[in-house]
């Protein structure tokens, strides 16, 4: 388990946890409060709340040993949801992470946004994508 970007730690667990076991276990050992999720680092994949009843031996990473999974601040999406984490540029660098249908527009999502942050103007504010370096390179204007 991925405890920060630059160090990890070991667990032995056993293959036939599911996944909701797991996060109880690394939760427990790491002395953390929910809500937290699982991201496999191998695919870069949140594992969605669905799986939470899937046993470990269903996935090949934990089948054959070896499997890296790093624990994300927030609950488990649904497979209907994405995952959206936004920061203020020029605030705290801290991302809150906001669920959203599948289906959003980035209309809905910038809504959503603003309103959380504080009730600010829509108009007077751009989501971007960021870089690896968490620059903003791209500008999400489509509204549909």
């Amino acid at each position: 388990m991925d405890s920060d970007k630059s160090t990890f730690d070991r667990y032995q667990i056993n293959i036939d946890w599911t996944l909701q076991e797991l996060t109880d276990y690394l939760l427990t050992e790491r002395g953390l409060s929910p809500p937290y999720k699982l991201r496999n680092l191998t695919t870069s994949r949140l594992f969605v709340r669905e799986e939470l009843d899937t046993k470990m031996r269903s996935y090949p990473d934990f089948e054959i040993g070896g499997a890296r999974v790093q624990l994300e601040y927030g609950r488990y999406p649904s497979m209907s949801e994405m995952v959206v984490l936004v920061s203020m540029k020029g605030k705290e660098s801290i991302y809150e992470p906001f669920y959203v249908p599948t289906n959003a527009t980035v209309k809905d999502l910038k809504t959503l946004v603003c309103k959380e942050f504080e009730n600010l103007d829509e108009t007077k504010h751009t989501l971007y994508r960021v870089n690896y370096l968490e620059e903003p390179v791209f500008p999400l204007r489509r509204d549909t």
